[in-house]
């Protein structure tokens, strides 16, 4: 997720220059050769597909490929189980909550510093800053997971993309805004890597892809929502104080759904050497 956040950084300016000098349609046919010629190459040629396949368990435990091959990899709960769950519907409102609000204000971030008198160029430079806080999220957000527990580490983020929103809704000094634009970026830096860590360890492997799939659906429907939502505030009140103060609600609520989630049901203890011991003698009486 490294590369979100330096292309987050580096993108807005790039291609805010590339419009001035060329309009958007030639900005959009640079960017659509760059992921053909660059991103597409190295997902055909450096992509796996399972951690079996470079002789890795789940959570990076090294083995043999043939004691790979012996683990029983379904692990953890089935969806009709996790249809019925109520952690499941807690994570997906959390997440959805959340990002309405964070996608809402990275989208409109330009037009409401443009609304408040700033050139093109500071809305641009603005969400670079919101491109360079969400490398941070990235980055901190992996290390502290595997130190501390994901809801209180997922809350705390939450919490302060909720305080950046409520910041960027106040008419304060020139620089109010990037520190807004880089509190809203840590809170998509970490919403991503949280939802993919935190279903591994609610739900377990067996169905994990379509468990993810259902909370990244959620996902994309707030990333279209959260824009509208804005925009539309914006054209009844004529400002967008409120809209943001409504996004500010909805990330309060996400906080305490997330924080309120219970104990790991899953995680690395599953494939410490006593287990695999223990799986590999069972598979090879």
């Amino acid at each position: 997720m490294f590369g979100m956040g330096v292309a987050a950084i580096i993108v807005p300016s790039l291609l805010q220059r590339i419009i001035t000098a060329f309009g958007w349609r030639d900005a959009y046919r640079f960017y659509a050769v760059a992921v053909l010629l660059i991103a597409v190459p190295l997902l055909m040629f450096f992509l796996k597909e399972r951690p079996e396949s470079m002789g890795l368990l789940p959570d990076g435990d090294v083995t043999s490929r043939a004691a790979v091959g012996t683990i029983h990899k379904d692990q953890g709960l089935a969806w009709s189980e996790v249809r019925r769950d109520r952690a499941f519907w807690s994570m997906i409102s959390a997440f959805f909550l959340l990002m309405v609000g964070l996608q809402g204000c990275v989208v409109h971030l330009p037009f409401l510093l443009h609304d408040r008198g700033s050139t093109a160029q500071v809305g641009a430079l603005a969400a670079s800053c919101t491109g360079a806080a969400l490398l941070i999220g990235r980055v901190c957000t992996g290390y502290f997971l595997d130190r501390l527990f994901a809801p209180y580490v997922a809350a705390l983020l939450f919490g302060q993309a909720a305080l950046g929103m409520l910041l960027l809704a106040a008419h304060g000094p020139t620089w109010l805004p990037f520190v807004s634009a880089a509190s809203v970026g840590l809170g998509i830096g970490a919403e991503a890597d949280i939802m993919a860590y935190m279903t591994s360890r609610c739900f377990g492997l067996r169905c994990f892809a379509e468990i993810y799939s259902y909370l990244w659906f959620g996902f994309v429907i707030s990333v279209a929502v959260g824009p509208y939502l804005m925009g539309l505030g914006f054209d009844r009140t004529g400002s967008y104080r409120v809209p943001l103060l409504a996004f500010v609600l909805a990330a309060s609520v996400a906080t305490m759904l997330i924080a309120r989630l219970g104990p790991y049901r899953f995680g690395p203890q599953k494939y410490s050497s006593s287990a695999l011991g223990s799986q590999l003698e069972a598979a090879n009486p």
